[in-house]
């Protein structure tokens, strides 16, 4: 390996930029039992009309300190059918996002729903959104059982799930679509006693009144389906909840070799259906696209995967990298595809010993450096990237996460041109503000220095207001 060689300490003035995070994420797992605790109200309600309606939020924005932000979201009206919680009467009014990156709930006039709502203090309005446990009333069959049994159903102890078996069928995108799974005994196993039920059509199964205590939990599915056992906790007079998910256990294993028979570890290994071979929708490809990387003998081994025709190799679904460094390449090693052979996959068979031996590898270089901040603090947590792109989306080169000293370590192509990222955030008073430098373009050589990449100190709330109060 060589190492590269590039001095930026100079060349390095990075602006700060601040971004709004889009993406939804939620906390799952929740139980009914907590969810019914938390929630402020709890009705089965059909939505009758929607207007738009708009909620104030307090955030810290670089150089301008605190600042109040509108979101636009939607009120909807409901016609109450059923209350378990909160509210008499025969409406409410509910307010939720718009969707996509603020979580709300996208509520269809005339369907029915149960709705776990929360009172915001300052408003005084009712708020939900897909993080709760607010879903179509035809697939909360747990939660209405549970409701329904108010209030002896706070007193016992209660097992409930649902098990979701993830179909062969691709919905337009290329995902697996799913289904629930009716008629299926699931055994729950404890130290002392044991327990069995079936699911419902709606796939949901359920226990009440069991002894505390720990369990483990198996579904009987046909052979040819995942099968993995879980373990629960059920505590005193509450509720645990276990969602099983399955599909075709389909596999394929086998051995990476390089051109001297060397076992290879760390090698990128894909399985892609030979009918998304050709296929222009990068989204489609992607999601039919399994990954492997080899391991410390040098072996993969793909699991859960359905019937059908794939081609096996290696770097199939991108160009070569410093962590996989070989040229495009079908099972059992033939670099043309037209040549290559298909592997032929039944439902949940298991395929062994597809070994493959490659060609000699591309020549490699190390990239280090450090990342730190404007006042010499190392820069942690942080993040380094290569890219083939100065904007976002490019082909990932390689990177990863620095080390507790804001060091980083990384391998990359010789003679490959990319675009270095460096992305951290740092925390004031309470708000995470998010830091990335101007990407810097470099060409992968022999003879170069260290990299140093440098992010600026966010500046704190109350210095921006000495600033403004200042003559």
């Amino acid at each position: 390996m060589k190492k590269i060689i590039l001095i930026l300490a100079a060349l390095i003035v990075l602006p700060l930029l601040v971004e709004r995070v889009e993406a939804c994420s939620c906390a799952y797992g929740e139980t009914v039992c907590d969810a019914y605790q938390k929630a402020s109200a709890v009705f089965i309600g059909i939505p009758l009309s929607d207007s738009p309606a708009s909620s104030q939020h307090e955030v810290y924005a670089l150089g301008k300190g605190k600042e109040r932000v509108t979101w636009q979201e939607k009120l909807f009206r409901f016609s109450i059918e059923e209350s378990f919680k909160g509210i008499e009467g025969t409406e409410i009014e509910v307010q939720t996002g718009l969707g996509g990156g603020d979580c709300g709930y996208a509520f269809q006039k005339g369907e029915r729903y149960l709705i776990y709502a929360y009172r915001d203090s300052k408003t005084n309005r009712f708020h939900t959104s897909i993080c709760t446990r607010t879903s179509m009333f035809s697939r909360a069959s747990e939660d209405v059982d549970f409701l329904r049994g108010l209030p002896n159903s706070t007193t016992q102890t209660r097992v409930s799930g649902t098990i979701i078996q993830y179909t062969n069928e691709r919905d337009q995108r290329g995902y697996q679509k799913s289904q629930y799974m009716s008629g299926v005994k699931v055994l729950l196993i404890g130290e002392d006693k044991s327990f069995e039920t079936t699911t419902n059509k709606e796939g949901m199964y359920q226990i009440v009144g069991l002894p505390p205590g720990r369990y483990k939990v198996k579904a009987e599915l046909s052979a040819d389906l995942l099968n993995e056992e879980k373990e629960i906790i059920v505590p005193v007079a509450g509720c645990a909840t276990l969602t099983i998910y399955t599909q075709t256990d389909g596999r394929v294993s086998g051995k990476i070799m390089d051109h001297q028979g060397q076992i290879v570890e760390g090698a990128r290994v894909n399985l892609i259906p030979v009918d998304t071979a050709k296929d222009k929708s990068s989204s489609s490809i992607a999601a039919r696209t399994h990954i492997e990387k080899t391991d410390k003998e040098g072996k993969y081994h793909f699991k859960e995967i359905p019937p059908g025709r794939y081609y096996l190799g290696i770097n199939l679904d991108e160009q070569p990298r410093g962590d996989s460094p070989y040229p495009r390449t079908y099972f059992p090693g033939i670099l043309d595809r037209d040549k290559a052979t298909v592997i032929v996959l039944g439902e949940g068979e298991k395929l062994t010993g597809y070994n493959i031996q490659l060609p000699p590898a591309l020549a490699v270089t190390t990239i280090e450096g450090v990342f730190v901040w404007s006042d010499g603090r190392p820069v942690n947590p942080g993040r380094v990237s290569f890219t083939s792109s100065a904007e976002k989306g490019g082909k990932f080169y390689g990177g990863g996460e620095v080390d507790a000293q804001g060091r980083f370590r990384f391998d990359s192509l010789n003679g490959k041109e990319c675009w270095i990222h460096g992305s951290t955030y740092s925390t004031v008073n309470g708000t995470m503000q998010f830091v990335n430098i101007d990407p810097i373009k470099i060409l992968v050589e022999d003879g170069m220095q260290s990299l140093k990449l440098i992010a600026p100190v966010p500046p704190k709330p109350n210095d921006e207001t000495k600033k403004k109060k200042e003559p």
